[in-house]
């Protein structure tokens, strides 16, 4: 007992040292003071192109897309010259490559052949020319030339680029298949095409192939919105998914969340809105890792897309993700109803009735915030806001006043469940015990600490509140 009476005594003289710098301040931390760190650093950029013109559609016949071999092809697979292997793994290596070329007219192409071992996958991704005068496709044929499949967008530049064909193939048995370039429309003999390609022997992944948008995976949103699991296996290697936004406030931005493994592989996603109606023309409308954007109701296209070259690609790291797509709610309004921690209480001191929360010695300060969010309609129907993302920044006044920023502002963030509510949990730092109260036998040291929170699709539905973090109680005596 005499020990903690020493202590007691030793932290109030230290308290006076703190009060002559600090004034048992009325300072007061506006709800609409600037908080300087951006808690929405991921939300995807918008990139929508005004005035696009878009070719009529197209889907050559095969008969369109017949071809004849020489017989002197280059291979893709097998020359040592021309094929890297990335990962040694005795069960299963992968293949690539690079070539390019030019085509000088429509109808013109180039074949590639592979010889595929059974139960290989196979990928290839053609950049073409910067020109939108330029339509190249991509098509891949059996060995007797019929053709497999093809990835055939219709020419559409986003800004100086055009999106990428791509397609994949899962052999089944030994075989051999031709790739080939095929120009439906244009050609150059000084813009060059790239075709890149890898080939994964003992394949095991069971999601592709979905490399283009018409192997789109569509995601059913709903209200609740939709999750996926999925792999980048190599550096050209993107997975498509196709989802609908609906004419709704439950549809007022889309929010885009991925969780991915790999530490040296890297990706970006895409969303795309086909612009024709017979074919696709896909523009570019947003990219980046993740974020919300305001999309208006219609049908949109996903691409996951790594962004590391065949060079740098770490295969022995394997690059799986989850994928969320999520419908946010309509709201303007938001709430705080509760603060809960070690000891929680509504007390009143000097700055008013506010919860108090006391420090936990045996443990890590922390304070769990409830509250809502809800939109309200023009007669004042209140409608739960679900999905909504909530951002919190809690300030210690008593920290900041003697510029500690390290120690005064602390962050926090939470999704509304399906009936609007939402429960927060935010580590505090120690207070600094910069107020005071004296009780009828004891005096109280705490600190003031200020919340406000809002909706990340909305930045005007913002609401302030303060609760108190209790140093410690003083039943010395000591006179304050």
């Amino acid at each position: 007992m005499k020990k903690k009476l020493k202590r007691l005594k030793m932290y109030a003289l230290f308290m006076a040292l703190v009060l002559m710098t600090i004034l048992e301040t009325q300072y007061v931390f506006a709800a609409e003071n600037e908080v300087q760190e951006n808690l929405l650093e991921n939300d995807m950029e918008l990139s929508i192109l005004d005035n696009v013109e878009v070719a009529s559609g197209k889907s050559l016949t095969a008969e369109e897309l017949d071809v004849t071999t020489s017989g002197e092809e280059p291979t893709i697979y097998g020359s040592e010259e021309q094929i890297s292997a990335i990962s040694d793994d005795t069960d299963s290596k992968l293949y690539t490559g690079t070539v390019s070329g030019y085509l000088s007219k429509s109808g013109d192409y180039a074949l590639y052949t592979a010889e595929l071992p059974a139960g290989s996958y196979l990928q290839a991704r053609l950049t073409l020319p910067g020109n939108n005068q330029i339509d190249y496709d991509l098509v891949l044929y059996d060995s007797a030339l019929t053709v497999i499949k093809v990835s055939d967008y219709i020419t559409l530049l986003n800004e100086s680029e055009t999106l990428s064909e791509s397609i994949g193939y899962k052999a089944v048995s030994n075989e051999k298949v031709y790739i080939g370039v095929f120009s439906s429309s244009g050609g150059s003999d000084t813009e060059e095409y790239k075709l890149e390609f890898s080939i994964a022997t003992n394949y095991s992944e069971n999601n592709e192939p979905n490399e283009n948008a018409k192997e789109a995976v569509a995601l059913n949103l709903g209200k609740s919105g939709a999750s996926i699991s999925g792999a980048l296996n190599s550096a050209i290697d993107n997975d498509w998914y196709s989802f609908t936004v609906l004419d709704s406030l439950y549809y007022d931005k889309i929010r885009v969340d991925m969780d991915f493994v790999s530490k040296t592989n890297d990706y970006t996603t895409e969303i795309y809105k086909n612009l024709s109606s017979d074919y696709y023309a896909m523009q570019l409308v947003a990219y980046g890792k993740g974020g919300e954007i305001d999309l208006p109701a219609g049908t949109y296209f996903l691409r996951v897309v790594c962004t590391n070259t065949l060079s740098n690609f770490n295969a022995a790291e394997y690059p799986a993700y989850t994928l969320s797509v999520t419908p946010v709610t309509k709201v303007d309004k938001v709430e705080i109803t509760k603060f809960s921690g070690h000891n929680a209480a509504k007390v009143t001191y000097d700055q008013g009735t506010h919860y108090r929360i006391d420090e936990n010695e045996y443990g890590p300060n922390e304070v769990t915030i409830t509250g809502w969010a809800y939109y309200e309609d023009g007669v004042g129907n209140k409608y739960a806001a679900p999905n909504v993302k909530i951002d919190a920044v809690i300030t210690d006044r008593q920290w900041a006043a003697i510029n500690r920023p390290d120690m005064s502002t602390v962050y926090g963030s939470a999704v509304t469940g399906e009936n609007g509510f939402f429960t927060m949990h935010v580590y505090l730092n120690r207070a600094l015990g910069g107020l005071s109260h004296v009780a009828i036998v004891s005096t109280h040291y705490y600190d003031m600490l200020d919340v406000i929170i809002s909706a990340s699709n909305n930045s005007n539905a913002v609401y302030f509140d303060s609760f108190y973090l209790l140093k410690l109680s003083d039943f010395s005596g000591i006179p304050r």
